[in-house]
């Protein structure tokens, strides 16, 4: 896709994410339909379920491109860096992009905690994230099947890590900030990770 053409689409997706926070921070989430996101926008229905399948979608945008920047660059990966390092840094780099993208994403943030109904989906984004990371273990050499409980554990607890340094970081904000809140929660998995991974 060429660049300028990217471009567009992607702010036409931030138009959209940040229209219909606003009306879910206003209205509710659960009683705001996609109609009003786009007319809201600026832009057709149509518009709106071709860059948000589901209006979770909408809550979850950020959250999916996190992930879709650990999944680039974990492809990085320096010489001889080790999985742990390499999760450590790209986690990191991620805690970097969410403090540059703060009013949005704790705008969205305040919309998840006062939504019930958006607790399942976010559920299922955090089994994403565990089986992106223990994809990375079983990518490993020399893994093998009965280490994948102990390093399933890894990822299910650095999930809960990363999830809780949002929290703290947006509870606190802007008197907190979330690279060194999640530098802090890594340490306190490091005695966790397994010594072939390290």
């Amino acid at each position: 896709m060429p660049k300028l053409t990217e471009r567009r689409h992607q702010q036409t997706k931030d138009d959209i994410t940040r229209a219909a926070i606003d009306l879910f921070l206003r209205d509710g989430y659960d009683t705001t339909t996609m109609t009003d996101v786009a007319e809201a926008a600026d832009v057709s229905r149509r518009t709106v379920y071709r860059h948000f399948p589901t209006k979770e979608d909408l809550v979850f945008e950020h959250p999916h491109r996190w992930l879709e920047q650990f999944a680039t660059e974990v492809q990085q990966r320096q010489p001889g860096e080790s999985l742990r390092d390499l999760c450590r840094r790209v986690l990191l780099s991620v805690a970097a992009t969410i403090e540059t993208t703060q009013a949005d994403v704790l705008a969205a943030f305040t919309v998840l905690q006062a939504t019930e109904s958006l607790r399942g989906t976010h559920r299922s984004s955090d089994q994403l994230w565990i089986a992106a990371l223990v994809e990375l273990f079983m990518n490993e050499p020399g893994f093998t099947p009965d280490q994948l409980q102990e390093v399933s554990v890894v990822a299910a607890a650095t999930t809960a890590a990363t999830n809780t340094a949002i929290g703290i970081w947006a509870l606190g904000h802007p008197a907190t900030n979330l690279i060194d809140i999640t530098g802090e929660v890594l340490d306190q998995l490091d005695p966790i990770w397994p010594d072939a991974y390290r």
